[in-house]
């Protein structure tokens, strides 16, 4: 379905279009798309679901460290993650990876933390639970040495 489609009122479009997760049909032909929160989707939201085959564009909030996997809860002052969301806890960052992402080579941020609830337009955890998928990928400390060593090179 095109994204002329998708921008149609619900009253046109709702049996043709797949929604993707997260967006449903308000009011059978009274209004246009809403996403699960109840907030009206606007046409750049719509589209931007489309593209990404309906997964949301909110930060997954990994449990864990992909190195050590240690608990990192989405309220943790302990997670740090890269520009793909490579997470890692502070510790893993500082002494292991040497503030160099393994999976990118970019560097690292605090991650930010979503409130429980009481977001505005009902952006908080109880709307957007945290990700419940853990990557366990321990890095190869030879591999990495030599991506710190080509990074040294190339500064």
């Amino acid at each position: 379905m095109g994204e002329g489609a998708i921008l149609a009122k619900c009253g046109v479009a709702h049996r043709s279009v797949s929604w993707p997760e997260g967006v449903r049909c308000r009011n059978r032909g009274r209004g246009g798309p809403v996403l699960s929160g109840g907030r009206a989707a606007t046409g750049a939201m719509l589209k931007a679901l489309f593209r990404q085959g309906g997964r949301s564009t909110m930060l997954e909030l990994r449990p864990s460290c992909e190195h050590c996997d240690k608990p990192l809860p989405p309220d943790s002052t302990e997670a740090r993650i890269c520009s793909f969301e490579c997470t890692f806890c502070a510790d893993c960052v500082a002494h292991v990876l040497q503030g160099v992402c393994p999976n990118c080579g970019a560097g690292f941020v605090p991650r930010p933390i979503r409130l429980a609830s009481g977001g505005v337009a009902d952006n908080d955890l109880a709307h957007y639970p945290a990700s419940s998928k853990r990557v366990f990928k321990p890095v190869d400390p030879l591999r990495h040495a030599a991506l710190l060593a080509q990074r040294k090179a190339s500064a």
